[in-house]
Protein backbone atom coordinates (compact mmCIF):
# COMPACT_ATOMS: atom_id res chain seq x y z
CA UNK A 1 0.00 0.00 0.00
CA UNK A 2 1.16 3.78 -0.56
CA UNK A 3 2.63 5.49 1.77
CA UNK A 4 -0.20 8.43 1.61
CA UNK A 5 -2.10 9.86 4.98
CA UNK A 6 -5.32 7.51 3.77
CA UNK A 7 -3.00 4.34 3.31
CA UNK A 8 -3.74 3.69 0.31
CA UNK A 9 -3.22 3.98 -3.55
CA UNK A 10 -4.69 3.38 -6.83
CA UNK A 11 -3.17 -0.24 -6.27
CA UNK A 12 -4.87 -0.07 -2.99
CA UNK A 13 -8.23 0.98 -4.12
CA UNK A 14 -8.63 -2.13 -6.74
CA UNK A 15 -7.61 -4.37 -3.83
CA UNK A 16 -10.54 -3.10 -1.93
CA UNK A 17 -12.72 -3.65 -5.44
CA UNK A 18 -12.79 -0.48 -7.11
CA UNK A 19 -11.47 -1.78 -10.25
CA UNK A 20 -12.99 1.66 -11.92
CA UNK A 21 -10.02 3.58 -10.28
CA UNK A 22 -7.67 3.31 -12.68
CA UNK A 23 -4.01 4.81 -12.88
CA UNK A 24 -5.24 7.99 -15.08
CA UNK A 25 -2.84 10.51 -13.96
CA UNK A 26 -4.72 13.47 -15.92
CA UNK A 27 -7.04 15.66 -13.18
CA UNK A 28 -10.10 13.93 -14.09
CA UNK A 29 -8.35 10.63 -12.88
CA UNK A 30 -6.68 12.00 -9.89
CA UNK A 31 -9.87 13.38 -8.99
CA UNK A 32 -11.51 10.03 -9.74
CA UNK A 33 -9.27 8.59 -7.26
CA UNK A 34 -9.73 10.98 -4.57
CA UNK A 35 -13.77 10.76 -4.70
CA UNK A 36 -13.30 6.78 -4.61
CA UNK A 37 -11.24 7.02 -1.46
CA UNK A 38 -13.51 9.13 0.08
CA UNK A 39 -16.17 6.45 -0.60
CA UNK A 40 -14.37 3.83 0.57
CA UNK A 41 -12.45 5.70 3.90
CA UNK A 42 -14.45 8.94 4.42
CA UNK A 43 -13.47 12.57 3.44
CA UNK A 44 -11.34 13.02 6.91
CA UNK A 45 -9.05 10.56 6.05
CA UNK A 46 -7.78 11.46 2.36
CA UNK A 47 -5.38 13.80 1.21
CA UNK A 48 -3.88 14.90 -1.72
CA UNK A 49 0.06 13.36 -1.78
CA UNK A 50 2.97 15.36 -2.68
CA UNK A 51 3.52 13.64 -5.70
CA UNK A 52 3.05 16.47 -7.60
CA UNK A 53 6.76 18.11 -7.33
CA UNK A 54 8.23 16.08 -9.49
CA UNK A 55 8.96 12.17 -7.84
CA UNK A 56 5.74 10.23 -9.86
CA UNK A 57 5.30 10.80 -13.32
CA UNK A 58 1.56 12.99 -13.94
CA UNK A 59 0.11 14.63 -16.68
CA UNK A 60 0.27 17.83 -14.71
CA UNK A 61 2.31 19.48 -12.24
CA UNK A 62 1.55 21.67 -8.75
CA UNK A 63 1.07 24.40 -11.20
CA UNK A 64 -2.03 22.66 -12.89
CA UNK A 65 -3.58 22.26 -9.60
CA UNK A 66 -6.79 24.08 -10.22
CA UNK A 67 -7.50 22.05 -13.05
CA UNK A 68 -7.48 19.59 -10.01
CA UNK A 69 -9.73 21.44 -7.87
CA UNK A 70 -12.44 21.93 -11.02
CA UNK A 71 -12.53 18.38 -11.33
CA UNK A 72 -13.14 18.18 -7.63
CA UNK A 73 -16.03 20.52 -7.47
CA UNK A 74 -17.44 19.14 -11.15
CA UNK A 75 -17.45 16.01 -9.05
CA UNK A 76 -19.45 17.65 -6.67
CA UNK A 77 -17.37 18.07 -3.79
CA UNK A 78 -18.14 21.19 -1.51
CA UNK A 79 -15.79 23.77 -1.18
CA UNK A 80 -14.85 22.26 2.55
CA UNK A 81 -14.24 18.91 1.59
CA UNK A 82 -11.82 20.00 -1.10
CA UNK A 83 -9.98 22.39 1.50
CA UNK A 84 -9.61 19.21 3.64
CA UNK A 85 -8.70 16.67 0.88
CA UNK A 86 -6.13 19.57 -0.73
CA UNK A 87 -3.99 20.39 2.52
CA UNK A 88 -6.10 20.25 5.25
CA UNK A 89 -6.13 16.77 6.31
CA UNK A 90 -2.45 16.69 6.15
CA UNK A 91 -1.95 19.33 8.20
CA UNK A 92 -4.47 18.14 10.80
CA UNK A 93 -2.49 14.86 11.21
CA UNK A 94 0.85 16.09 10.89
CA UNK A 95 0.15 17.70 13.67
CA UNK A 96 -1.52 15.27 15.33
CA UNK A 97 1.60 13.15 14.91
CA UNK A 98 4.31 15.00 15.14
CA UNK A 99 5.64 15.83 18.34
CA UNK A 100 6.05 19.52 19.83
Amino acid sequence: MGGSLNGISNAGLTEFGREEVTCNDSPIGVAATITAAMDLLGVDHVSRGSDYDGPVETAFDISELAALTDELLKAGLSNEDIAKVMGGNMVRFLLKALPN
